[in-house]
């Protein structure tokens, strides 16, 4: 019984979230999107339920930025990029254009940043 409830004890330990991923998710829900400040945060964070947040969160822009023909895509992303590479191009955009950018909402951020870093190839 002691060995099954120090288990628990610790399983909850590992998938509760901590003081970090419980603030950041506060503050993006006061808002109607998560802003690049935001999305600059929970992508650089170390918990892990704020980087799935991030990589989820590009992923998602990414595959809606997929999701016009062909003609009228303006992200090329070489085929096999990993969701990781995808996190990377945003991060480093941000860094390097983060007063510029702050106010404005994370979506429309890692759409500049891809159309900068895998523009397509003019027909």
């Amino acid at each position: 019984m002691k060995r099954t409830l120090a288990s628990i004890v610790v399983a909850a330990s590992i998938i509760s979230p901590t003081a970090e991923t419980v603030a950041a998710m506060a503050a993006e829900t006061t808002s109607a999107y998560i802003n690049a400040i935001t999305l600059l945060k929970i992508c650089r964070s170390s918990d892990l339920t704020l980087q799935g947040e991030c990589i989820g969160y590009i992923k998602g822009v990414s595959d809606r930025l997929d999701d016009v023909p062909a003609e009228q895509r303006k992200v090329c992303a070489p085929p096999g990029i990993t969701a990781g590479q995808l996190r990377d191009v945003v991060v480093r955009f941000l860094l390097r254009q983060n007063r510029t950018w702050q106010n404005n909402s994370g979506s429309s951020v890692v759409d500049v940043a891809l159309r900068n870093a895998f523009p397509c190839k003019s027909s």
